[in-house]
């Protein structure tokens, strides 16, 4: 890799060092170790750096992620040339994989460090940003090829759409938990709930391209943040329950309409007024004056 793309591969999200805590991985080391294995495998176009170390916001808690351009027969071959030379390289502890191409592959080490692989076809590559790859071994001059603009946060109105309606079905559904003093159910709702607060908070205000979901704050604002922290977590106790998902709503609510009226959504009114007179008739107590 060149200098300046080394650069990007290392730490940038610097946290107070400690002795006694795991170093930062050595990645670009890492990275050469297996280029150098990877080169030659048969159907392999080029192998990249993406997640946290390809967009350069990585810290020592961050995975390893690579993606691999390979032929369109070649994604089993591929990622069983990964695995080996991953397994030559390293004390492999854990893995797991999922798809048949392209094919996800993920690592644990007896370090925890988590080195994964995306295995993707040239067409589904060049749709990445250039900023958030970083070339391990790029013969074809691919990198070169990828958007070379800067990422803006443009919220998707389907997205967003979903996200509100989610939230409703979800809402509209707790009367059915408290009927049945599932009160596990309700606390488990309610997790559902705060997620769908953070990503409506992601969709209008990400700062970056949304990677792993345990970096919010590289994310969001810190007055985001703040909201999220501030958002009730109830126990599995009736009143705590109905008082903290009655506030997720009031916290839901506006940001969700405002975003609607931006992005020019319509708002799921019927299905709205069907979910507030259900919890009106179900759960008498239950504060329906979200906004």
């Amino acid at each position: 890799m060149p200098q300046a793309q080394l650069h990007r591969a290392m730490v940038v999200d610097e946290v107070p060092p400690r002795t006694h805590l795991t170093p930062m991985p050595d990645v670009p080391s890492i990275a050469d170790r297996l280029r150098q294995r990877m080169m030659t495998a048969p159907g392999l176009t080029g192998l990249y750096l993406a997640g946290s170390y390809g967009s350069g916001h990585a810290d020592r808690f961050s995975d390893v992620d690579f993606v691999a351009v390979v032929e369109d027969t070649a994604h089993e071959d591929i990622a069983e040339a990964w695995r080996t030379a991953v397994e030559a390289e390293e004390t492999v502890v854990f893995w797991f994989r999922a798809g048949r191409g392209p094919v996800l592959l993920n690592a644990v080490t007896e370090d925890w460090l988590r080195i994964d692989l995306i295995t993707n076809g040239q067409e589904l590559f060049l749709k990445r940003r250039q900023a958030d790859i970083v070339p391990v071994h790029d013969p074809a001059g691919l990198h070169s090829r990828l958007d070379p603009s800067a990422w803006v946060n443009r919220p998707d109105a389907a997205r967003v759409s979903r996200i509100i309606e989610e939230f409703v079905r979800v809402l509209g559904l707790m009367p059915v938990a408290l009927g049945r003093d599932e009160l596990f159910v309700c606390v488990t709702g309610s997790d559902l709930l705060r997620t769908s607060v953070k990503d409506l908070l992601i969709a209008r205000d990400a700062l970056v391209p949304p990677g792993g979901a345990l970096h919010l704050t590289r994310v969001l604002p810190p007055e985001d943040i703040d909201l999220l922290n501030r958002l009730p977590f109830p126990r599995p106790d009736r009143a705590e329950v109905v008082a903290a998902i009655a506030e997720i709503a009031r916290v839901f609510f506006p940001i969700a309409r405002a975003m609607a009226r931006d992005l020019d959504i319509a708002w799921p009114a019927a299905f709205e007024a069907a979910a507030r007179n259900h919890l009106r008739r179900e759960v008498p107590e239950f504060d329906t004056d979200w906004g």
